[in-house]
């Protein structure tokens, strides 16, 4: 993981929530988040893998204790490339109390066999925290 200070307190919360909800079309959801203490530029870190293609649905992220942080949320088979990104230009988190949710994306279809990122690529300050949930079906 590129950039990680000596800092005690840094941690790294995963949440595999994997809770389901029906929708309309009676299809089941999946959810997964991860929240980084301390983000720093260029981390990624791997938030899971997919042995079968699946539909990117609803992404959401907060941030604690900064300005913003730009985050990509990437796929491809080979974890060690750039990947696809699921929003062409990353999203810039700047909610620290609601979060912000987007629903339209660039490349929502992520194939199967793909492996499912975060990068930061801009950390503005120092954040205490940001969290990236991910919704998919």
């Amino acid at each position: 993981m590129a950039g990680i200070p000596t800092d005690e307190k840094r941690t790294l919360e995963w949440d595999p929530t994997l809770e389901s909800s029906s929708s309309a079309e009676g299809s089941a959801d999946q959810r997964v988040g991860i929240t980084v203490e301390c983000p720093v530029l260029l981390d990624n870190f791997t938030l899971f893998f997919t042995p079968v293609e699946i539909t990117v649905q609803q992404l959401n992220f907060v941030l604690q204790g900064t300005t913003n942080v730009t985050v990509f949320v990437r796929f491809d088979a080979d974890r060690s490339v750039a990947g696809t990104s699921v929003i062409n230009a990353g999203t810039v988190v700047t909610s620290t109390t609601s979060g912000q949710e987007i629903t339209s994306f660039d490349n929502a279809v992520i194939p199967a066999g793909s492996w499912i990122w975060v990068e930061f690529t801009a950390v503005t300050d120092n954040p205490d925290e940001v969290n990236v949930s991910l919704v998919y079906s």
